[in-house]
Protein backbone atom coordinates (compact mmCIF):
# COMPACT_ATOMS: atom_id res chain seq x y z
CA UNK A 1 0.00 0.00 0.00
CA UNK A 2 2.81 1.99 0.72
CA UNK A 3 4.36 2.19 -2.94
CA UNK A 4 0.53 2.87 -4.07
CA UNK A 5 0.43 6.10 -2.23
CA UNK A 6 3.93 7.26 -3.62
CA UNK A 7 2.45 6.18 -7.01
CA UNK A 8 -1.01 8.30 -6.92
CA UNK A 9 0.53 11.23 -4.94
CA UNK A 10 3.13 11.03 -8.10
CA UNK A 11 0.43 10.84 -10.66
CA UNK A 12 -1.64 13.97 -8.92
CA UNK A 13 1.71 15.97 -8.65
CA UNK A 14 2.39 15.58 -12.44
CA UNK A 15 5.31 13.02 -12.10
CA UNK A 16 5.44 10.35 -14.25
CA UNK A 17 6.29 7.46 -12.51
CA UNK A 18 8.24 4.54 -13.95
CA UNK A 19 6.44 1.38 -14.14
CA UNK A 20 8.25 -1.21 -13.22
CA UNK A 21 7.81 -4.67 -14.92
CA UNK A 22 7.26 -6.68 -11.77
CA UNK A 23 4.04 -7.92 -11.55
CA UNK A 24 3.27 -6.51 -8.07
CA UNK A 25 3.13 -2.81 -9.13
CA UNK A 26 -0.15 -0.52 -9.33
CA UNK A 27 -0.12 2.85 -10.77
CA UNK A 28 -3.91 4.70 -11.10
CA UNK A 29 -4.30 7.95 -12.30
CA UNK A 30 -7.31 9.99 -13.77
CA UNK A 31 -7.95 10.61 -17.04
CA UNK A 32 -10.89 13.83 -17.18
CA UNK A 33 -13.20 12.09 -14.56
CA UNK A 34 -12.39 8.54 -15.16
CA UNK A 35 -9.98 6.46 -12.92
CA UNK A 36 -7.62 4.22 -15.19
CA UNK A 37 -5.34 1.89 -13.15
CA UNK A 38 -3.01 -0.33 -13.97
CA UNK A 39 -2.23 -3.48 -12.35
CA UNK A 40 -4.59 -4.67 -9.00
CA UNK A 41 -5.33 -1.38 -7.26
CA UNK A 42 -8.25 -1.68 -5.08
CA UNK A 43 -11.41 0.65 -5.04
CA UNK A 44 -10.44 1.97 -1.66
CA UNK A 45 -6.83 2.59 0.20
CA UNK A 46 -5.78 3.63 3.32
CA UNK A 47 -4.23 6.83 3.29
CA UNK A 48 -0.60 5.75 4.54
CA UNK A 49 1.40 9.08 4.54
CA UNK A 50 -0.88 10.96 1.82
CA UNK A 51 -2.63 12.34 4.32
CA UNK A 52 0.07 14.38 5.56
CA UNK A 53 0.26 15.91 2.07
CA UNK A 54 -3.01 16.94 2.45
CA UNK A 55 -2.31 18.82 5.53
CA UNK A 56 1.39 20.03 3.71
CA UNK A 57 -1.12 21.61 0.90
CA UNK A 58 -3.90 23.25 3.00
CA UNK A 59 -0.96 24.35 4.93
CA UNK A 60 1.16 25.83 1.92
CA UNK A 61 -2.88 27.24 0.58
CA UNK A 62 -3.25 28.86 3.46
CA UNK A 63 0.28 29.87 3.97
CA UNK A 64 0.43 29.01 7.35
CA UNK A 65 3.46 30.03 9.48
CA UNK A 66 4.13 26.52 10.91
CA UNK A 67 7.01 25.97 13.73
CA UNK A 68 9.53 23.83 13.35
CA UNK A 69 9.24 20.40 14.92
CA UNK A 70 11.71 19.37 17.63
CA UNK A 71 11.82 15.85 17.99
CA UNK A 72 12.27 14.88 21.89
CA UNK A 73 15.20 13.91 23.91
CA UNK A 74 13.51 10.40 24.01
CA UNK A 75 12.14 9.53 20.58
CA UNK A 76 8.50 9.22 20.70
CA UNK A 77 6.27 6.97 18.63
CA UNK A 78 6.36 8.36 15.39
CA UNK A 79 9.54 10.17 15.47
CA UNK A 80 11.75 7.44 13.58
CA UNK A 81 12.09 9.05 10.18
CA UNK A 82 12.06 12.47 11.58
CA UNK A 83 15.08 14.15 12.94
CA UNK A 84 17.66 13.49 15.67
CA UNK A 85 16.97 13.57 19.56
CA UNK A 86 16.14 17.64 20.27
CA UNK A 87 16.94 18.39 16.09
CA UNK A 88 14.18 19.93 14.33
CA UNK A 89 12.89 19.57 10.95
CA UNK A 90 10.38 22.10 8.68
CA UNK A 91 7.33 20.88 7.33
CA UNK A 92 9.00 20.42 4.20
CA UNK A 93 11.61 18.55 5.45
CA UNK A 94 9.06 16.31 7.68
CA UNK A 95 7.21 15.96 4.46
CA UNK A 96 10.56 14.50 2.32
CA UNK A 97 10.97 11.98 5.48
CA UNK A 98 7.59 11.41 6.39
CA UNK A 99 7.70 12.49 9.74
CA UNK A 100 3.55 12.27 11.22
CA UNK A 101 3.94 14.14 13.99
CA UNK A 102 5.22 17.31 12.46
CA UNK A 103 1.50 17.42 10.71
CA UNK A 104 -0.36 16.52 13.61
CA UNK A 105 -3.35 19.80 12.80
CA UNK A 106 -3.70 20.78 16.47
CA UNK A 107 0.19 21.50 16.68
CA UNK A 108 -0.48 23.52 13.07
CA UNK A 109 -3.23 25.31 14.87
CA UNK A 110 -5.87 24.35 11.77
CA UNK A 111 -9.04 24.92 12.57
CA UNK A 112 -11.31 21.64 12.33
CA UNK A 113 -14.29 24.09 10.56
CA UNK A 114 -11.92 26.38 8.24
CA UNK A 115 -10.58 22.22 7.05
CA UNK A 116 -14.20 21.09 6.33
CA UNK A 117 -14.77 24.58 4.05
CA UNK A 118 -11.21 24.74 2.39
CA UNK A 119 -12.10 20.82 0.83
CA UNK A 120 -15.45 20.77 0.33
CA UNK A 121 -15.14 23.85 -1.65
CA UNK A 122 -12.26 22.75 -3.59
CA UNK A 123 -14.46 18.86 -3.73
CA UNK A 124 -17.50 20.32 -4.66
CA UNK A 125 -19.00 17.52 -1.84
CA UNK A 126 -18.23 16.68 1.42
CA UNK A 127 -16.06 13.89 1.68
CA UNK A 128 -16.08 12.77 5.46
CA UNK A 129 -12.77 10.53 5.00
CA UNK A 130 -11.06 13.74 4.37
CA UNK A 131 -13.43 16.63 5.79
CA UNK A 132 -13.46 15.11 9.51
CA UNK A 133 -10.33 16.52 10.56
CA UNK A 134 -10.46 14.02 13.76
CA UNK A 135 -10.49 10.89 11.85
CA UNK A 136 -7.93 11.81 8.93
CA UNK A 137 -4.48 9.53 9.34
CA UNK A 138 -2.67 6.50 7.76
CA UNK A 139 -5.45 4.52 8.43
CA UNK A 140 -8.20 6.36 7.11
CA UNK A 141 -9.66 4.60 4.03
CA UNK A 142 -11.06 6.87 1.15
CA UNK A 143 -12.13 5.40 -2.29
CA UNK A 144 -9.28 5.73 -4.35
CA UNK A 145 -10.78 7.65 -6.95
CA UNK A 146 -12.39 10.39 -4.03
CA UNK A 147 -8.00 10.53 -3.51
CA UNK A 148 -7.20 11.31 -7.19
CA UNK A 149 -9.81 14.17 -7.44
CA UNK A 150 -8.26 15.42 -4.26
CA UNK A 151 -4.79 15.46 -5.10
CA UNK A 152 -6.23 17.23 -8.44
CA UNK A 153 -7.88 19.43 -6.49
CA UNK A 154 -4.62 20.98 -4.77
CA UNK A 155 -3.83 24.82 -5.57
CA UNK A 156 -1.26 25.70 -8.15
CA UNK A 157 1.28 27.03 -4.83
CA UNK A 158 0.21 24.10 -3.29
CA UNK A 159 1.16 21.58 -5.62
CA UNK A 160 4.35 23.52 -6.90
CA UNK A 161 5.61 23.52 -2.76
CA UNK A 162 4.81 19.82 -2.75
CA UNK A 163 6.88 18.79 -5.85
CA UNK A 164 9.83 20.86 -4.05
CA UNK A 165 9.80 19.59 -0.80
CA UNK A 166 9.21 15.80 -2.34
CA UNK A 167 12.11 16.55 -4.82
CA UNK A 168 14.82 15.04 -3.18
CA UNK A 169 13.23 11.72 -2.60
Amino acid sequence: MRRLARLLAAAALGIAPALATAGDVAVAWLAGATLKTHGSVPSQAPLGSLWKLFVYAYAAHQRLEAPPYRCGVAAMAGEEFCCEPGATVTLDTALARSCGPAFAPRRLGIDAVAWREFWSARMGQDPAWLTNLDRLGPDTEAPVVEILQTLAAFSPEARQAAMQALLPV
